[in-house]
């Protein structure tokens, strides 16, 4: 049966080769009988690896034996190494595609990394819970004074612990995919303010509850009364003043709070202490105010063995643990959501491993400059909705004192300032990526831009200023006053009515120049080009509907104290918000992973829209619910706020 086989093979491959050879002998044949031969060629060659393999197939069933090395043997291993040279493609016309077999690539980054990926994935969706939903709600209700903010608030710090663990327990498990990121410190920082703020929180809910009480004497007591210098009736008559002054704060809602409390916002606008029946004053007012000589206060004279509190006359723990509190929960709470925001993104760049090396500039440049229009985008959404109604920034009236707050500036000075700080520091920040100190194009440009910026930011401020509006109405002013027109009621004689409201049109004609120019920025790639084009686009669009706001208003000024709401205001923050995502994806290393992945732009463009409308959406709920929480708590006090 061997021999049989051998011979078989054989035959098959003499007969293939004699085809072969004839086909060659007639390569010198008329040129009209090319395409049959290329036709036969094609058959023939085609034919050999069939003609082979089946007549090694009684072969591969053959027991194996001691087989001579001598002829059979050779054509045996001749016929093996056309195998070999059919499976890689080799030894063949150019009609056979030639494959490659690349060994499999070593990860590159966490998202490439198999191992142990339900720990990764657990601390995403607690973080995002956490940060994402849980933290606004538990703000919301904490500016609406909600019963439910304590509870939300233990739920976001709970699910913040919960992801921490998995992390810990992710990066004991896995390498180090990216050293030195700065998601992992930052991380700790975090955990660590959420400790202290939750701390703050809870002692100053417990002095509040102490001071509701009326056993104050007999609770931090801290120092042994035979060290105060007072007598029996000076104790009575400081006792008696600290009820009254009690009573008082009791009344007014400023013995009301929660044990914990997350981050306070400037959307407190709409939170009863700006809007309810009370006389409103400076927040830390009466934290701050001097304390009254008498027992009244719960004297600190021996804290911790120290005297510095006595000596600067901090001595009463309800005043001044309140104050103390009060101002540590500020200074870690109101940049929480910015702190929060950071680390999302520096967890999105540790995750999938781009922005290493040289390329970090680029990344930080594109993330910072995306997220100040995405974060401008919010904000506008939010003036929209009703938020900053105290300043004026809602489109409305600013309301007079205590709704409102005397001095405070407008929204465009403020866009002003941003844009002329901006143009100050990238002016000098811009040639950072240069690795010889040369100046390439790149570099010109975004220089040229940080100019633009400087310059077009201080016009702003300089239109929006009083001060130098007043001077440019000196000479006017001075003349009516020296005619017959002093304090007269004539129209003529008084200021227009535009005069109550802004129209500062630099900081969208800033955002337009910089849409229009990056728009037309050539890169190098085609779908770097388009994206680029895309969030250009959006920009030059938000700041076009934002002159139709002031076209708007310039028409028809407000009169209200009530937030107007434009929809123009809406299509600017949906521009501003979709045009800052596309411009952070538009660096060069995710459009380098994008084009890799053959994705066009227009699969980027419709995933920021979908994601743009919801933000959108969720933050209109999260400033509703503060609404129902505001109703829902002055229907518990009768209808007081």
């Amino acid at each position: 049966m061997r021999v049989a086989a051998y011979t078989a093979a054989t035959l098959g491959f003499v007969a293939s080769l004699s085809l072969v050879y004839a086909h060659g002998s007639d390569e010198e044949e008329s040129s009209g009988s090319l395409q049959t031969v290329h036709s036969d060629h094609s058959s023939i060659v085609a034919a050999v690896p069939s003609t082979v393999v089946m007549a090694g197939m009684p072969a591969a069933t053959a027991v194996e034996a001691e087989v001579p090395t001598t002829g059979l043997a050779h054509i045996d291993m001749d016929m093996d190494m056309k195998m070999g040279e059919e499976a890689t493609g080799e030894g063949h016309d150019d009609h056979a595609r030639p494959t490659t077999v690349e060994a499999p690539s070593e990860p590159e980054s966490y998202m490439q990394l198999p191992q142990h990926r339900g720990w990764i994935i657990g601390h995403i969706v607690c973080m995002v819970i956490a940060w994402v939903f849980l933290l606004p709600v538990g703000v919301m209700f904490g500016v609406a004074q909600s019963p439910f903010h304590v509870p939300v608030q233990l739920a976001f710090l709970g699910l913040t612990a919960l992801g921490t663990a998995f992390a810990v327990l992710y990066n004991s498990m896995t390498p180090d995919m990216y050293a030195n990121n700065s998601h992992h410190n930052m991380g700790w920082v975090l955990i660590a303010m959420l400790g202290a703020q939750a701390v703050s929180g809870i002692i100053r809910g417990f002095v509040r509850w102490s001071k509701s009480s009326q056993n104050e004497e007999n609770v931090f007591v801290l120092a042994n009364t035979e060290d105060l210098d007072m007598d029996e009736s000076q104790f009575n008559q400081g006792q008696a003043r600290w009820s009254e002054s009690e009573a008082d704060n009791t009344s007014s809602g400023e013995s009301q709070g929660t044990a914990v409390s997350g981050p306070s916002t400037p959307t407190e606008v709409n939170s009863p202490r700006y809007l309810g029946d009370h006389d409103e004053e400076q927040p830390f007012a009466k934290e701050f105010a001097e304390p009254e000589r008498g027992s009244e206060r719960i004297v600190l004279q021996k804290l911790f063995g120290l005297k510095i509190f006595e000596k600067a006359g901090l001595t009463s723990v309800s005043g001044t643990l309140s104050a103390l509190t009060r101002i540590f929960h500020a200074v870690l709470g109101r940049p929480m959501f910015l702190l929060g925001y950071a680390q999302f993104l520096m967890g999105v760049v540790t995750y999938t491993g781009v922005f290493k090396g040289n390329g970090v500039f680029n990344g930080i440049a594109h993330f910072i400059k995306g997220s100040v229009f995405f974060l401008y985008g919010l904000v506008t959404l939010g003036r929209y909705l009703g938020a900053f109604a105290n300043l004026g920034w809602a489109w409305n009236v600013k309301p007079p004192a205590p709704l409102g707050r005397e001095g405070a500036a407008t929204a465009e000075m403020v866009e002003s300032s941003a844009i002329l700080f901006y143009g100050a520091t990238q002016s000098f920040m811009e040639h950072m990526s240069s690795v010889d100190g040369t100046w390439s194009h790149t570099d010109l440009q975004h220089v040229s831009i940080a100019f633009m910026y400087f310059w077009a930011g201080l016009c702003g401020v300089l239109f929006e200023s009083k001060r130098i509006r007043r001077l440019l109405n000196a000479n006017m002013s001075s003349a009516i006053e020296d005619s017959h027109l002093r304090g007269s009621a004539d129209e003529a004689a008084q200021a227009p009515v535009q005069y109550g409201f802004s129209y500062n049109p630099m900081p969208a004609l800033i955002t337009f120049a910089t849409g229009i120019m990056m728009s037309a920025h050539h890169q190098a790639s085609v779908i770097s080009t388009v994206v680029h084009a895309q969030w250009g686009k959006l920009l030059a669009m938000a700041s076009f509907f934002r002159l139709c706001t002031y076209f708007l208003f310039w028409l028809s000024p407000p009169k209200s104290h009530l937030p107007s709401r434009p929809w123009t205001e809406v299509l600017t923050s949906f521009c501003l918000i979709c045009g800052g995502m596309i411009f952070m994806v538009s660096n060069k290393d995710t459009m380098e992973a994008l084009e890799s992945w053959d994705v066009d732009a227009m699969f980027v463009a419709n995933l920021c829209v979908a994601a743009s409308a919801m933000i959108m959406s969720w933050v209109t709920g999260v400033m509703a619910l503060k609404g129902w929480a505001v109703k829902r708590r002055i229907a518990a006090n009768g209808g007081r706020h």
